[in-house]
């Protein structure tokens, strides 16, 4: 079973100074991009068997590679979505994969990474990965996390309580509790069923972090350095 890891970047991504090459500067890696750490995640995850970056951004195609990952090209109507393989139209399940068959890039089982997401880490890629595989009819597992439990809903003038308290609220007017992340695995040859079921694998907001504008990106490089003084324990 090949095992194939892709982080996909559009030129369109590219706002201002913040792209995928903007330095994730801290200590010790400063000359790390945000797609390097995201690529470097793939590729340190136990099963994978290759990590791929594809583009239709000229500059980033030129480079050929980026921290030891082969930059591909995809046509330009591939990034008009988020992600393809997270949708459920087949048409443009099917029509993706063909893209990603012509570009070389397809496997068995695809991890899949946005460079804005480059706190996830090599282990929350094998939960996905594992989360899918353990699943006899599953076709994606994609990550989740935790909007801010204190989201408050306005009854009247005055009056403000936690969303989910009343059992009686409507819920159509309550916010989702859950943000999707453009993180997760992916079986193609599950795709192509009537309705591909998908599982969601929750992680923390840190992971979840999108770089987004120059905050973001602050707090992105507050987290690094945590971790850097909080290791995490070794695996058994």
């Amino acid at each position: 079973m090949k095992i194939i890891g892709l982080s996909f970047v559009r030129s369109a991504d590219r706002v201002g100074s913040l792209s995928w090459d903007t330095p994730l500067a801290v200590a010790g890696n400063e000359g790390a991009s945000l797609l390097e750490h995201t690529v470097r995640a793939l590729g340190q995850m136990p099963y994978m068997d290759e990590v791929r970056v594809l583009t239709d951004d000229e500059e980033l195609a030129a480079r050929g590679t980026v921290a030891g990952a082969e930059v591909g090209r995809l046509p330009d109507w591939f990034f008009a979505y988020a992600i393809p393989f997270f949708s459920k139209e087949q048409w443009l399940l099917m029509r993706a994969m063909q893209a990603l068959r012509d570009a070389g890039s397809m496997g068995e089982v695809l991890l899949v990474a946005d460079w804005r997401t480059p706190l996830v880490t090599p282990r929350t890629l094998e939960t996905l990965y594992h989360k899918l595989m353990d699943d006899r009819v599953a076709a994606r597992s994609v990550g989740i996390y935790p909007l801010d439990p204190n989201l408050f809903l306005r009854t009247g003038e005055t009056t403000f309580f936690p969303a989910w308290a009343d059992i009686g609220a409507d819920r159509q007017v309550i916010p989702q509790l859950y943000r999707n992340l453009c993180v997760g695995a992916v079986r193609p040859d599950r795709l192509v069923m009537p309705s591909p079921e998908t599982r969601g694998v929750r992680v923390s907001r840190e992971e979840g972090l999108r770089i987004s504008d120059a905050d973001a990106l602050e707090l992105a490089q507050f987290y690094i350095r945590r971790r850097g003084a909080n290791p995490a324990p070794a695996r058994a």
